[in-house]
């Protein structure tokens, strides 16, 4: 036992001089006592393993194994399998702790990773709020193709062409210019596509006179629907306006859709340019990309896209499998886009 000065006086002697080495007669009793070169780094003269370093001052060696055995050659032996023996481990609290939070990170990131794969694959949702609804007319509001397709094959009769009926499904949402300057091209007709256009009208209003067409199964429900909420609407359509304001009366719906924009009569460019449903969203008074548009045809849901316009496509029978990225959205029927509207 030392008493406090004691121990000062003793840190003292053995304290290590700044920018010095050690005190020179502990130097000579580690080279008389236990044969260290203290000028060689602490190697043991003489003995084999000279070359490796002995533990330092203070770090205790691990006590001998059982029976004699070596470190290095237990490391070697084959583990046993899980649960058929081998030494327990005992918890140790600290590290248990960090293992435990690791652990719930590692979980939570797997878990946010799975909201993020779940979230990659939900399908995108129209715009909220709702600003505009501008629907395409013949096939998408009314099932009034079969009645264009009549016309047109009337018209090519007159000019002494009677073509295969199923090769028209790829004209499907044509604008009336390009649609007849195509035909031209085809089959050599030597009108112009604009009077073309108008024959094509003409024959068009005297097959639909005298007779009503059912709106689509869910558009009357849809149109209920954007009325109770004040979204206003819109006819976005290929077609000239006269076929447009006949179509609606024989449909019941002219009272629905005050607001008509024309592609054949109103615009510049008809589908698939976006200048329809640009003017529409114009008319309803909303930005396009607050707007939905319901189109049936691959060329109309080009049109709506270009615009910027959130698109749902409902293939029509003449589109089968639709390409993938024609569409925001691709439903089977209108009252789908009803349930989907109405959030059930």
């Amino acid at each position: 036992m030392f008493d406090q000065q004691g121990i000062q006086t003793r840190q003292r002697h053995h304290r290590r001089p700044p920018g010095g080495d050690r005190p020179r007669r502990l130097r000579s009793r580690l080279e008389a006592e236990f044969g260290v070169d203290a000028g060689s780094g602490g190697r043991i003269r003489g003995h084999p393993q000279s070359q490796r370093r002995r533990r330092g001052p203070g770090r205790p060696t691990r006590p001998p194994l059982a029976g004699g055995c070596d470190r290095r050659q237990l490391a070697l032996q084959p583990r046993p399998p899980a649960g058929q023996g081998g030494r327990k481990l005992e918890p140790n609290p600290g590290r248990g702790r960090w293992r435990r939070r690791l652990g719930r990170r590692a979980d939570a990131g797997r878990e946010q990773g799975d909201n993020r794969g779940q979230m990659a694959d939900r399908p995108p949702e129209p715009p909220q709020p709702l600003r505009g609804v501008l629907f395409d007319l013949d096939g998408t509001l009314v099932d009034s193709e079969p009645l264009h397709l009549e016309s047109a094959l009337r018209v090519l009769a007159a000019h002494g062409v009677r073509p295969d009926p199923g090769g028209f499904a790829d004209y499907t949402g044509w604008a009336e210019l390009p649609f007849w300057a195509e035909l031209r091209r085809r089959f050599g007709l030597a009108e112009e596509p604009s009077e073309l256009a108008e024959q094509r009208t003409a024959a068009y209003l005297e097959l639909l006179h005298g007779r009503s067409i059912e709106p689509l199964p869910g558009v009357t429900e849809l149109l209920d629907l954007l009325a109770a909420r004040g979204v206003p609407v819109a006819i976005a359509s290929s077609s000239p306006r006269a076929q447009i304001d006949a179509s609606l009366r024989a449909a019941g719906l002219a009272e629905r859709f005050p607001i008509r924009v024309s592609g054949h009569d109103d615009v510049a460019a008809g589908k698939p340019a976006p200048d329809v449903y640009l003017a529409a969203a114009a008319a309803v008074g909303a930005p396009p990309a607050a707007c939905l548009a319901l189109e049936d045809s691959l060329t109309g849901g080009a049109a709506a896209r270009a615009a910027g316009v959130f698109t749902v496509l409902i293939p029509g029978p003449h589109l089968k499998r639709p390409p993938a990225g024609v569409a925001d959205r691709v439903l089977a029927s209108i009252p789908e886009l009803v349930s989907l509207l109405a959030g059930r």
